[in-house]
């Protein structure tokens, strides 16, 4: 049994990430958590997807020489995970599309009464917390708007990668996209290829599609992501190109699988995708009154582009969560172990994002070269292979 299991810990953030550490805690056996956050309910619409290789052991990818544990380790951290509901619970939708809000729902039925709603308005999160308690381990689950970002000795680093829009819509049928079919899809696409991602949906047997294009225009881009509720009569307004090319990608698939879109569904955003990742996702702020250990999770300690966010903070809540129940010395320790597998794991997600980003910017090549039928069998081996 480890000694922590009474500390007092206090998660803030009640997004997927905070209330999946939420729940894994508590089903380790903690029971001092309280959840902090000041959202009345879930509101989120998008979609996002959880992939399986989150579970440690089971990623059999290329970047598992990134991996901090042996074998052994990672097989304790596989069987400790396996152990709780939460792993029951996650196998129902990995893999597939789920509301943002639908998922934190779940999660939150799973450990609501450790959350506590707090309307608060501070700027300093250890001024508040003080309040609370004098000895405490803190979680920071808020996202890449943290406020320890602006507090002293929070650095990050980060790396612009590209601006895109993010075209989401559901689809009645499900179909399997091949080489041809991402062919069909662009098919009279003037300047904005889409790259298309078919994932079958967690509340129904719809496929959701989720279609990824570059904007070169800084300018463009910048009047796009400022625009709330973006649709597609607003982009008219600032790029008919883009208008054209996404109203063209939508009827290729209405056309091509004889299924018109559901209106409905049609969501679009326009954001910056950033690399960024916190340098010490760890610190230890003390005075005569108490004193705090603090870890980073997920989008506050490191921002993964490419729909990779949500899987990465799962995988280091799993981590932490470990940590802390096992045979570990001291919070100094847990710390530096944590902090040492998030070193790792920023790599892990640096380097895969560069790759995904080089065999995106090959795809968007190749649909240049199919318009004027100048496509290298080179580019159609490569920009298909993801």
């Amino acid at each position: 049994m480890s000694s922590l299991l009474l500390s007092n810990i206090y998660i803030l953030g009640s997004g997927p990430v905070g209330l999946f550490l939420a729940n894994l805690l508590v089903q380790h056996g903690f029971s001092n958590i309280t959840v902090i956050d000041n959202r009345e309910n879930y509101t989120r619409e998008r979609y996002i997807k959880i992939t399986r290789d989150l579970i440690p052991g089971e990623n059999n990818d290329i970047y598992n020489f990134f991996n901090i544990f042996d074998i052994y380790t990672y097989d304790l951290i596989k069987r400790s995970f396996i152990n709780t509901s939460a792993y029951n619970f996650l196998q129902d939708i990995l893999d597939k599309q789920i509301k943002i809000k639908d998922l934190q729902e779940k999660l939150h039925e799973r450990c609501s009464f450790y959350i506590r709603r707090v309307n608060y308005t501070f700027t300093d999160t250890k001024d508040f917390l003080k309040d609370y308690d004098k000895n405490a381990i803190v979680i920071d689950c808020m996202g890449y708007n943290t406020r320890m970002r602006n507090l002293p000795g929070f650095i990050y680093h980060e790396l612009d990668i590209e601006n895109v829009v993010i075209l989401t819509f559901s689809l009645s049928n499900k179909y399997i996209c091949n080489t041809n079919c991402k062919f069909t899809m662009n098919k009279g696409i003037i300047n904005y290829p889409f790259l298309p991602y078919f994932d079958e949906k967690y509340d129904n047997n719809s496929k959701h599609i989720t279609a990824i294009t570059t904007i070169y225009d800084n300018n463009i881009a910048y009047m796009l992501r400022n625009i709330k509720d973006l649709t597609l009569d607003k982009i008219k307004l600032i790029d008919n190109v883009l208008y054209l090319d996404i109203t063209s990608f939508l009827f290729n698939i209405s056309t091509h699988y004889s299924d018109t879109v559901d209106e409905n569904t049609i969501n679009i955003i326009s954001i910056p995708l950033r690399l960024y990742c916190s340098l010490n996702p760890v610190s230890i702020e003390s005075n005569n009154y108490h004193i705090h250990h603090y870890f980073q999770v997920g989008d506050s300690c490191i921002g993964s582009p490419y729909f990779q966010s949500v899987t990465s903070g799962f995988e280091s809540a799993i981590i932490l969560t470990f940590l802390l129940t096992n045979n570990i010395k001291s919070l100094e320790d847990v710390q530096t172990r944590y902090k040492d597998f998030i070193n790792i794991n920023k790599n892990k997600i640096f380097t895969r994002t560069l790759l995904l980003k080089q065999k995106k910017d090959i795809f968007n090549n190749t649909m240049i070269k199919s318009s004027s039928n100048k496509i290298d069998s080179i580019y159609l081996s490569d920009a298909f292979s993801f």
